[in-house]
């Protein structure tokens, strides 16, 4: 008679069969599921929020410096206007090197570009009318007081109208085309004062600011005028054109174009206050 199939008791483990003939053993309890991993979105989004916040940051300083860099820039182009005579408008001021706001603390710039339509410069009892002056400077120190700004260098140009260097000549002066230049003058030909439109080449005797006229021609009914009856009368023309001292802004060169003389000028250890005539 076959005996009963055993069947375990609640008490009893489960028992399962191995397969290489060994005893059986208990069933291991069932695991629980592995936690998932984070989703690194997560992570992405950190970062997203950190870069943003750093973009903040960032903008918000560009923001203050660009604000108070133009305001110094229009304070600026106010003390040259009125230094100057001119509207303050028409003043452009660039201010370069960045952060700007450090120059709170360092009372200091890297390089400051000024360019105004007309700069009318008084000194010494001297006065000149400038149109389309550009100026480049380096290396400004004092910017908070004007009157005491020094430039480390300064490069600039200027051109004298012929309407301008007729009115300190004394004498009509216009362009001859060319670098040449023509004056309008009397010179005594055999005893007769004659009216001479006399051309001649311009150029600046650096160490007095004189504008001098060299290499003078005119003829008369197609007869050339000797130049030594010509120089004495283009030396007087010189002799009142005498450009206002800039301080160590020097004069260098001058040049003839169809609506005046350019001239050149550059200089170290410059001071504002001379610049613009103070």
């Amino acid at each position: 008679m076959t005996e009963p199939h055993h069947q375990p008791t609640p008490e009893e483990p489960t028992r399962i069969l191995r397969v290489d003939g060994g005893p059986a053993g208990p069933a291991s309890p069932p695991q629980p599921p592995a936690a998932a991993p984070e989703p690194r979105r997560r992570h992405w989004g950190r970062r997203i929020v950190a870069a943003v916040v750093v973009v903040l940051l960032v903008a918000g300083a560009l923001l203050g410096d660009a604000v108070a860099r133009t305001r110094a820039e229009t304070e600026v182009a106010d003390q040259v206007a009125t230094a100057v005579g001119s509207d303050p408008s028409r003043i452009g001021v660039s201010i370069g090197g960045w952060p700007f706001l450090t120059v709170l603390a360092t009372d200091r710039l890297d390089s400051v570009d000024i360019t105004a339509p007309a700069a009318t410069v008084k000194k010494d009892q001297q006065s000149a009318t400038f149109t389309d002056v550009t100026i480049h400077a380096l290396g400004l120190r004092n910017v908070r007081d004007i009157d005491a700004t020094v430039m480390d260098s300064a490069d600039a140009t200027a051109r004298i109208t012929w309407k301008e260097l007729s009115r300190l000549s004394g004498s009509t002066i216009t362009s001859a085309g060319g670098s040449r230049v023509q004056l309008v003058r009397s010179v005594k030909v055999l005893g007769a004062s004659v009216s001479l439109k006399i051309s001649a080449a311009p150029s600046i005797r650096t160490e007095d600011r004189r504008i001098v006229f060299s290499k003078p021609q005119a003829d008369v009914d197609g007869i050339s005028v000797p130049s030594t009856l010509l120089e004495p009368a283009v030396a007087s023309i010189s002799d009142r054109i005498d450009l206002p001292d800039l301080g160590n802004l020097k004069y260098q060169s001058l040049r003839a174009d169809s609506r005046g003389l350019v001239v050149s000028l550059s200089g170290d250890a410059v001071a504002m206050k001379d610049l613009i005539g103070g």
